[in-house]
C-alpha cells in the first residue's frame, strides 16, 4: 500500500509539473482526451494552451488554476477548487459543485444547448455566449463585470441572474435576449440604483 500511495503522490506532482512545463517551454498546445483530476494541483501558466477533447472533472480536493487558455470540448464539472484570470472555452455544460473564483477571467460557452448548474452558485467575471442553441441556468449565477449575449438566448428558468456591475454596458448583445419561467429573475446594481433614485424623488 505504501508503494501505491507513493506512486499516486508522484503522479499528482508530475501532473502539475507537466502542465507548467508545457506552458513555460512550449506555450503552443497540450492535448488530452479526458482530464480527470483526482486531487492534484493543476497550474496552467500565462501563455499556455491546454485542450481537453472530452470532459474535465475536478474532484477530491483537486485544484485547477487557469492563467492561460483552457478549452474543454465537453462538460466541465468542478467538485473542488477552480480559479484563475485565464480564459475558459467550454462546449458542454458548466457544473460547479464547490468553489470557483473567477478573478478577472473569462468563460466562453461555445457549444450547442448548454446549462450552467451545480449545487453551488457561480460568479463569473466575464461570461460570453457563443455557438448555437439555448443557454440555460439551473442555479443562481452572478456576473461581476460583463455578460455578452451575442445572438443567443439565455433562459433563466426559475433562477436569478445578478449583475454586480452597475455600468449600463454590463450586458451587451446583438439579437440575443434573456428569457425566464414564472419565477426567474434578472437583477442588477444599476436597477437597484435607479429604483433608489426614484424612491428618493417621491
Amino acid at each position: 500500500y505504501k508503494k501505491i500511495e507513493k506512486f499516486i503522490l508522484f503522479m499528482k506532482k508530475s501532473l502539475i509539473l507537466l502542465v507548467y512545463v508545457f506552458g513555460f517551454f512550449c506555450p503552443e498546445y497540450l492535448y488530452s482526451q479526458l482530464l480527470y483530476n483526482n486531487g492534484a494541483p493543476i497550474y496552467i501558466s500565462t501563455g499556455a494552451i491546454v485542450r481537453s477533447r472530452g470532459a474535465v472533472n475536478n474532484e477530491n480536493s483537486g485544484s485547477i488554476q487557469n492563467f492561460g487558455n483552457l478549452t474543454i470540448d465537453s462538460t466541465f464539472t468542478n467538485d473542488a477548487n477552480a480559479s484563475g484570470d485565464g480564459i475558459w472555452f467550454v462546449s458542454g455544460d458548466w457544473i460547479n459543485n464547490f468553489i470557483y473564483l473567477a478573478g478577472s477571467g473569462s468563460v466562453f460557452l461555445e457549444g450547442n444547448n448548454q446549462t450552467i448548474g451545480g449545487t453551488s452558485s457561480t460568479t463569473f467575471y466575464n461570461l460570453t455566449l457563443q455557438g448555437s442553441g439555448i443557454k440555460s441556468i439551473n442555479q443562481n449565477i452572478n456576473i461581476s463585470n460583463v455578460i455578452v449575449l451575442n445572438d443567443r438566448e439565455l433562459n433563466l428558468n426559475n433562477f436569478t441572474l445578478f449583475i454586480e456591475n452597475s455600468n449600463i454596458s454590463a450586458i451587451t448583445r446583438t439579437t440575443g435576449f434573456i428569457s425566464n419561467d414564472l419565477s426567474g429573475k434578472l437583477k442588477s446594481l444599476l436597477t437597484i440604483k435607479i429604483q433608489r433614485l426614484i424612491q428618493n424623488r417621491l
